[in-house]
C-alpha cells in the first residue's frame, strides 16, 4: 500500500539495479530511482512517496523522500523477511520473527507492542501497524480513528493481512476474508460471492482478494476504474494496491494493471518480462524481476576497516554456477602512506591484491568511495563454493598499522548466474515458482517442496508435501522426532520407539488376519500376514 494523493507530472521509467528490481511512474521523491547497488532483492514495498525492498541477505534498503526517518533502517535492525511500509513508517519481521517499526510515529505506530511475541507476517495503513503473530492471531497498534485497530473479536486464525489507509484486511485460515475500519466507499465490505481466498492486498481506498481459482476481485472506491478487473485478466498469483490503482502478477510472472495511470505506474515496461513480486505506492509500481540464475549478494557495512582492521564477511547459501562470478569492493579508508594496498582473499586463497592503488578512496580519507571488480574464474568458483559459502576477506598486501579512519567504509558484492534450476519442469526456474506460489514452499527453505520430498527423502509420503509441514498442520508425530508416524508404521516401527526390535513383533503378530489393520500391513495388500512378517524380520534392529 499506499496512500496520499494523485501525483502530477514527473513521471519516469527507472533504472534497472543488476537485472532485478524495476519500477515505474511518479518519481518526484526519487521513490522510483533503485539505489545503484541495491543487488538481488526477496521482497519489496512501495508508500507514499519512498520505497522498500529486502535484500537477499536479509538487509532492508529504502530510498526517495525521508522527512521522517522511513529511510533510516535502523543499524541494529539485524536479516529480515517481511516488509510493509504506511504513508511515512515502515514495518519489519525479522528473520528471528520479531517484528520492528520505524519513521514517522506520531499515532504509536511504531510502537510494537511489547506482548506481541514473534510474528509471519506485517501490513502498514495510514498510520497504522498490523501484524499475524505466529499462532494466527491479528494485532493492530496505531490510528484507530475509523476503527481500523479493532480487530474483529470473533476474527479467528488468519495467514494474510494487508492494510489501506484506514482500514485492515485478514484472510482467515479458512479462506474467507474479513474487513475493518473505515467503510464510506463499502471498502470493508466483501462481496457476498467473494468465496474462498489466497491472498488479500489493500489501495488507500479499496480492497483486493485472489480468489483460490486465481481470479481477481475488488471493491471500494473505483472512481479511477481501480476495482475493474479486467475481463481477460488471466488467473493471479499475486495481487497489489496503489493508491488509485491495482496490480497484479499472472502465474507465468506476468504484470498487470488497472485503474489511474496519469503518472505512467500501470504502463509495464515492455522489457519487464516474467516477475517474481510486485508493490504498489500511490503513482509508482515495483516488480522483481525473474531474473533466472542472476544472484547478487552484499555484504553489510564492515567498517571500521583499516591497515590495522582487516575484514571478513560470509556469502552463504551460494549455488552451482558455470560461468565464475564478480567480486565488487567498495572501499575508504586510511591505510596508511599511499603506497600500500589490499588483498582479497576467498576461502583463504588469494584472489587479488594490489587491488588499489594511490590516490583511491581506500588510501585516504577522503569524501569518495574507491570500486574494485575482480573476477573469479569458473574452475575457481566452482572449487571454493563445494559448501555452499565463501569467506571473502579484504586484508593488508604488506603488514602494516594505520590509525584508521573516521569515516572508513567498506563492503564486498558477490555476483555470480547460477545453473537455472526446474525441478518440477514447468519451464520457470524454481526460486521464481516459489514467490509466484509460496504454498510450494510450506518450510520457507526455498526449495520446492514436491522436489525436496523426492530428492531428500522429506516426503515418506509421497504426497508432495514435506513432511515437518504436515506435523505442523496436524499429522500425527506421536514421539516427536519429525517423521510423521504413518510412514514409520509403515516401515515397521509399529510402537514408534525409532527401532524395530521384538515388540514391533508383538504389535505384528497381535492383528495377524486382521483386513485393512490401523498397523502392520507392511506391503500393502490390506491384510496381515505372512508376507509382513518377511518385512519386518528383514529390517530387524534398523534403527530409525
Amino acid at each position: 500500500m499506499l496512500v496520499g494523493f494523485l501525483a502530477a507530472a514527473g513521471a519516469v521509467e527507472c533504472a534497472q539495479a543488476d537485472g532485478i528490481v524495476r519500477c515505474w511512474g511518479w518519481n518526484g521523491d526519487g521513490q522510483s530511482t533503485v539505489p545503484a547497488d541495491l543487488g538481488t532483492c526477496s521482497s519489496v514495498a512501495a508508500s507514499y512517496r519512498f520505497s522498500a525492498a529486502i535484500q537477499s541477505g536479509g538487509t532492508v534498503r529504502c530510498w526517495g523522500t525521508n522527512g521522517n526517518g522511513q529511510c533510516d533502517t535502523p543499524a541494529d535492525l539485524g536479516p529480515c523477511k517481511r516488509i510493509a511500509t504506511g504513508t511515512y513508517h515502515v514495518l519489519a519481521v525479522r528473520t528471528d520473527g520479531a517484528v520492528r517499526g520505524w519513521g514517522y510515529n506520531g499515532f504509536g505506530q511504531c510502537d510494537t507492542p511489547s506482548d506481541l511475541g514473534t510474528c509471519s507476517s506485517v501490513a502498514a495503513g495510514g498510520y497504522h501497524s498490523v501484524a499475524i503473530r505466529t499462532d494466527g492471531t491479528v494485532r493492530c497498534w496505531g490510528r484507530n480513528e475509523s476503527g481500523e485497530c479493532n480487530t474483529p473479536a470473533a476474527l479467528g486464525m488468519c495467514r494474510a493481512i494487508a492494510s489501506g489507509s484506514e482500514h485492515s484486511i485478514a484472510l482467515r485460515t479458512d479462506g474467507n476474508v474479513r474487513c475493518w475500519g473505515a467503510n464510506l466507499y463499502n471498502q470493508c465490505t466483501p462481496p457476498v460471492d467473494l468465496g474462498k481466498c489466497s491472498s488479500v492486498a489493500g489501495g488507500n481506498l479499496h480492497s483486493i482478494a485472489l480468489r483460490m481459482d486465481g481470479n481477481v476481485r475488488c471493491w471500494g472506491y473505483g472512481v479511477y476504474g481501480q476495482c475493474n478487473t479486467p475481463i481477460d485478466l488471466e488467473p493471479s498469483s499475486s495481487i497489489a494496491g496503489g493508491d488509485v490503482h491495482t496490480m497484479t502478477l499472472g502465474e507465468d510472472g506476468i504484470v498487470r494493471g488497472w485503474g489511474y495511470n496519469g503518472n505512467g505506474q500501470i504502463s509495464t515496461p515492455t522489457d519487464l518480462g516474467t516477475c517474481s513480486a510486485i508493490a504498489a505506492g500511490t503513482g509508482h509500481t515495483i516488480a522483481i524481476q525473474c531474473a533466472a540464475g542472476v544472484n547478487t549478494t552484499v555484504s553489510p557495512e564492515l567498517a571500521p576497516f583499516s591497515f590495522a582492521n582487516p575484514r571478513t564477511w560470509i556469502a552463504s547459501e551460494i549455488q552451482t554456477a558455470t560461468n565464475g562470478a564478480t567480486i565488487t569492493v567498495k572501499a575508504r579508508g586510511n591505510l596508511g602512506t599511499a603506497t600500500k594496498f589490499l588483498a582479497l582473499k576467498i576461502d583463504g586463497e588469494t584472489i587479488a591484491t594490489n587491488i588499489f592503488g594511490t590516490g583511491s578512496g581506500a588510501t585516504n580519507c577522503s569524501a569518495y568511495v574507491s570500486t574494485a571488480e575482480i573476477a573469479i574464474t569458473p574452475t575457481q568458483f566452482l572449487r571454493l563454493t563445494t559448501d555452499g559459502a565463501l569467506e571473502v576477506r579484504v586484508e593488508p598486501s604488506i603488514s602494516a598499522t594505520s590509525a584508521g579512519c573516521p569515516t572508513a567504509t567498506l563492503t564486498v558484492q558477490l555476483s555470480y548466474t547460477r545453473d537455472t534450476i526446474d525441478c518440477n519442469a514447468n519451464g520457470m526456474d524454481d526460486l521464481c515458482d516459489i514467490d509466484l506460489r509460496p504454498l510450494l514452499d510450506c518450510n520457507e527453505n526455498r526449495v520446492i517442496d514436491a522436489c525436496e520430498g523426492a530428492t531428500n527423502g522429506h516426503d515418506c509420503d509421497l504426497n508432495g508435501l514435506v513432511d515437518s509441514c504436515e506435523i505442523t498442520a496436524g499429522a500425527e508425530d506421536e514421539n516427536q522426532n519429525g517423521k510423521l508416524d504413518v510412514c514409520e508404521l509403515f516401515y515397521g516401527d509399529l510402537n514408534l520407539d525409532g527401532n524395530i526390535d521384538g515388540a514391533d513383533l508383538g504389535g505384528l503378530l497381535g492383528v495377524w488376519g486382521v483386513l485393512n489393520p490401523p498397523y502392520g500391513d507392511l506391503n500393502g495388500d490390506h491384510v496381515v500376514a505372512g508376507a509382513d512378517l518377511g518385512i519386518l524380520l528383514g529390517r530387524w534392529g534398523v534403527i530409525n
